[in-house]
């Protein structure tokens, strides 16, 4: 429609003019240039190409939907990998005489995470993207004076590039390359663990006839670029999660205070839609840093297997007795503690940033309808992440 309008407009202006001399007739103003031109325009060209372009084409696309089976098939082919390498199931013998069980499989973090927590997380937030879009943004903009408010939702991505960006610098550089070099190939080429803790991939260090250096490298490096590109696919959600937030604040500004005495039930529902959308990929998020924390501790513990390592823990919180953790022989540093607790550092503030700008537009309307079942809602949503964060920190 919009290349049709250009093109009478074009029309009409050289049938105005056409005593003017030829090359000033065949040119069109810039404007009409650029719309019968788009894929000349520079901006045009940029919004295709960038970081934040790719990145919404991932969560909101076709293919938004396959995330999760991509997710859990990439889980499934390396735990295939494990069997192959025998290092699935590993029982180790400790110098206290103990005998733990450190097979790929057994790790939490590596099975629950990426077979259920994350796949339900990239579903949850898929489903949760397309209906803002296609449905609560639209419903809530009605709401409004001015329908055709700016920026746009494209635009709003576009202005996130940098997130997007830092997210990849930090997921893959940092959290994948240098933490796989730092904790598996350095030591693996040297043969000295250091006091780094014995799991799946540096068993080969202590046992060279269960698995060789050279598989458990490789693997290794396999399971870090496979957990580097989850990571970023887990934190570019949490920067959607905040330009949705964004979005809905800007929106929410243009209402008067009027407007919650008329439409107030649909402003309270969709906010109520915005906030569990957020609620459900936060405490998703948090289970994974959970399960990282737990990983790290029994890697440090003196117990058989994680199952034993968690009932001790259970019953030591009961009794108030000694933590699980305790018994390790030597001292031993777990690189998952520090991971984890910056992990729910993001998560935290997400969700608390969503669950404060959120309130803040429901008080304007509190003297009408704000109601008591949200305080209700709101106040379940909070206990379940300080739950869930408490078994992080």
């Amino acid at each position: 429609m919009v290349l049709t309008a250009a093109q009478r407009r074009l029309v009409a202006r050289r049938r105005a003019s056409k005593k003017q001399p030829r090359d000033v007739e065949d040119l069109g103003t810039p404007d009409e240039m650029t719309e019968l031109n788009p894929e000349q325009h520079p901006a045009a060209h940029k919004r295709g190409s960038s970081l934040a372009r790719i990145a919404e084409d991932l969560f909101q696309g076709s293919r938004a939907e396959e995330l999760p089976i991509v997710v859990f098939t990439g889980a499934v082919a390396l735990a295939l990998i494990a069997f192959t390498l025998n290092i699935h199931s590993v029982k180790f013998a400790m110098p206290s005489g103990v005998e733990r069980q450190l097979g790929f499989l057994w790790a939490p973090n590596w099975t629950i995470t990426f077979l259920v927590v994350l796949p339900l997380y990239l579903a949850i937030l898929a489903d949760g993207l397309k209906s803002w879009v296609q449905n609560w943004r639209p419903r809530l903009q009605t709401i409004s004076e001015e329908p055709e408010l700016k920026p746009t939702w494209r635009d709003r991505v576009e202005t996130a590039d940098f997130s997007f960006w830092s997210v990849l610098i930090v997921t893959i550089v940092i959290a994948s390359v240098y933490n796989w070099f730092i904790s598996y190939f350095f030591p693996l080429w040297t043969g000295e663990i250091g006091t780094l803790p014995v799991d799946w991939g540096r068993v080969a260090i202590v046992e060279q006839a269960r698995v060789s250096l050279r598989s458990s490298i490789i693997f290794s490096g396999i399971v870090f670029f496979y957990d580097g590109f989850c990571a970023y696919l887990f934190f570019t959600g949490l920067v959607f999660l905040n330009t949705v937030i964004k979005d809905y604040v800007d929106i929410a500004k243009s209402w008067q205070s009027g407007l919650f005495e008329s439409r107030g039930v649909e402003i309270e529902h969709l906010s109520l839609c915005v906030m569990k959308l957020v609620f459900r990929c936060a405490a998703l998020g948090i289970a994974i840093t959970v399960l990282m924390k737990l990983q790290s501790s029994y890697l440090v513990a003196s117990e058989p297997n994680i199952l034993n390592w968690l009932v001790h823990d259970a019953r030591s919180f009961l009794n108030r007795g000694v933590a699980a953790g305790a018994g390790a022989s030597g001292p031993q540093s777990a690189p998952g503690f520090f991971y984890s607790f910056f992990c729910l550092l993001a998560i935290s503030g997400v969700y608390v940033s969503a669950s404060m700008r959120i309130r803040w537009v429901l008080a304007k309307g509190r003297s009408g309808v704000h109601r008591n079942h949200l305080f209700e809602k709101w106040a379940l949503m909070d206990a379940t992440m300080a739950a869930l964060g408490s078994h992080t920190s």
